[in-house]
């Protein structure tokens, strides 16, 4: 008596592109999203490159001992903190005293010191009041924007489950219930469409969370 042999199925090779474009995608982004640094105003983001250095091709801002020193000829700033307030100081003269600025308060310093609402002047120092006093603690922030990066891990999940489950989302779906047991022709064709518009969205919000 033969035995029938089971026909062994294989991965789609679409299946398996979109798998190793989704693992190596996260393997690049995620290190990039986690970067330790500071976002500047005008200089983009300046990575954390050593202890207390952070540069980028615009500029570098080094950090010792509550002092930021500024590479394109700005002058010092001094950060001193007792009980939750915070002095800083440029030359030995005080432009701010209190506590760390609320994001709808934050303020940037002036050249000359003049302390104003960021809308005011594009000239000044490169960085927020609040990210000044926050880098004079020695804390970081990281790189990626979480709701930028929210966008684009969701378009990106949308995707790689219908690519790897196409009838997924129709069965979800309970506008299906009591209807047809097999998407339509029009179901598909939109489904072509999305698996195209998807991961250039997703790519999208991914690279501008990174800016």
């Amino acid at each position: 008596m033969q035995r029938k042999t089971a026909k062994k199925r294989k991965f789609p090779l679409g299946k398996l592109a979109a798998c190793l474009f989704t693992c190596i995608l996260i393997a690049i982004y995620l290190p990039l999203y986690n970067q330790l640094g500071v976002h500047s105003l005008n200089m983009g983001f300046l990575s954390l490159t050593e202890d207390g250095v952070y540069e980028n091709a615009a500029g570098k801002i080094t950090v010792q001992d509550g002092t930021l020193t500024f590479d394109n000829g700005l002058s010092p700033l001094t950060v001193t903190e007792e009980d939750g307030f915070y002095t800083v100081t440029q030359q030995d003269e005080i432009l701010y005293s209190g506590r760390m600025p609320a994001e709808n308060d934050d303020r940037r310093i002036l050249e000359d010191g003049t302390i104003v609402t960021p809308s005011e002047s594009e000239s000044g120092y490169p960085l927020l009041l609040s990210r000044i006093i926050a880098l004079s603690q020695g804390q970081s922030e990281t790189r990626g924007n979480q709701q930028q990066m929210t966008i684009g891990m969701a378009a990106l999940i949308i995707w790689i489950v219908d690519v790897l489950f196409p009838n997924f989302f129709y069965r979800v779906d309970f506008r299906s219930i009591g209807g047809r047991g097999a998407p339509s022709a029009t179901y598909r064709k939109i489904q072509k469409v999305l698996r195209i518009i998807l991961p250039l969205w997703a790519l999208a919000f991914l690279a501008m969370s990174l800016l």
